[in-house]
């Protein structure tokens, strides 16, 4: 490369983290408001709702919730799960089904909260009968605003490594020394990137304040979790 044009290098980077900086900040298209209109009239569920909206309720407070309710299962102090009767069965939430069906193999020990979290039969019920909603929506300026701010930091954290490059390749030094040197000045002063990428957060522009295209597929969800209503029909995809 010429020595001259090496320097243009973190330039680049500086540029880079301007303009990812613009993009953070451009609002949802129309057609982004449509679609997300359109995923928040599709079925949603209680686990899929609790999941979008009200993250610190998991699905399997929820199942075991369920379960209780309907006399199904004794929980202890230490959070163990228990079923209470080998012959009957949960309503036909497939969720529910599922969890009762682990907890009757372990009739006698029950299971620990962890325990269900871990356990692959579950998780796959809980895939089939709840994908995430996310998968269904299309990228809205909040997404984007981190998605572009985890790559500014990058570029921040690569500044003082291909800076420190870009000067050694100028001043005519080229070869392994030169990435040596990027080397060093990544990873060797350790503060220098740190700072690089703290700087970046804090320069980074703010999110949007405008209304997000996924309000009413928030809104819709809380709602659900909130009426503590049961699970509308299971979908097998989103």
């Amino acid at each position: 490369m010429n020595n001259d044009l090496a320097l243009l290098v973190p330039v680049g980077l500086v540029a880079g983290y301007l303009v990812l900086g613009s993009l953070s900040k451009r609002p949802a298209s129309p057609a982004e408001f449509a679609a997300a209109k359109a995923a928040a009239a599709l079925p949603i569920n209680l686990y899929q709702a609790a999941e979008f909206a009200v993250p610190e309720v998991s699905a399997r407070e929820l199942a075991v919730g369920g379960l209780r309710e309907a006399g199904l299962v004794f929980v202890s102090r230490r959070r163990v799960v228990r079923a209470l009767d080998r012959h009957r069965k949960p309503t036909d939430d497939p969720v529910q089904v599922a969890l009762y069906a682990l907890l009757v193999e372990d009739f006698h020990e029950g299971l620990t909260f962890e325990e269900i979290d871990r356990s692959d039969a579950f998780q796959a019920v809980l895939r089939e009968h709840a994908p995430p909603l996310p998968a269904r929506l299309p990228p809205t300026h909040g997404g984007r605003h981190r998605r572009m701010l985890r790559l500014a930091m990058v570029s921040a954290a690569l500044f003082p490594g291909l800076t420190a490059w870009a000067i050694a390749v100028a001043c005519g030094v080229g070869g392994r020394l030169s990435w040596a040197v990027a080397g060093f000045c990544t990873l060797g002063v350790w503060p220098l990137p740190f700072a690089c990428v703290g700087l970046a957060i804090t320069r980074f522009p703010k999110p949007r304040t405008d209304p997000d295209a996924v309000a009413p597929l928030v809104a819709r969800c809380s709602a659900i979790v909130r009426a503590g209503c049961e699970p509308e029909a299971p979908r097998s995809a989103a």
